[in-house]
């Protein structure tokens, strides 16, 4: 299964240029929570991956510096989407979820460990990745 999912996002990005991932805010924060390898696993199932994330999840991620115990988690989610080459989307939503759902809708995958945010891309089409059991990488 995993394997289609790699050879259809990869035919994808052949065709049609690369494949467009944007993050959430709640799925950078597993890289230092979970200990996970966000960005390799999606390398490895994403053919031709390109990141990105939105000046709204920047926002959040500083919102969250200010609090009690994740400024360190901040700073290596900074430092990761630094090693990784991501690229920051401007727009002018000032709701991280509204701005992934219409990226989304705009043919990116959305990077997210939200359940909400999940059921409403997924609701109209959109596709997603997350973290299954806070490791491996799933797409739909």
């Amino acid at each position: 299964m995993e394997r289609s999912s790699k050879a259809v996002l990869g035919k994808a990005a052949s065709a049609e240029g690369p494949n467009r991932v944007v993050f959430d805010t709640s799925l950078l924060l597993s890289i230092p929570e979970n200990k996970a390898r966000v960005f390799e696993g999606i390398k490895e199932k994403v053919a031709d991956a390109e990141f990105f994330v939105t000046e709204s999840v920047l926002r959040e991620l500083d919102t969250l510096k200010g609090r009690k115990g994740k400024r360190q988690d901040v700073e290596i989610v900074r430092k990761a989407l630094k090693a990784n080459n991501v690229k920051t989307l401007e727009n002018g939503c000032a709701n991280a979820d509204d701005c992934l759902a219409e990226k989304a809708s705009g043919g990116f995958i959305v990077a997210t460990s939200d359940s909400e945010l999940k059921k409403r891309i997924k609701g109209f089409g959109g596709r997603i990745i997350y973290l299954k059991k806070g490791k491996l990488i799933e797409i739909e």
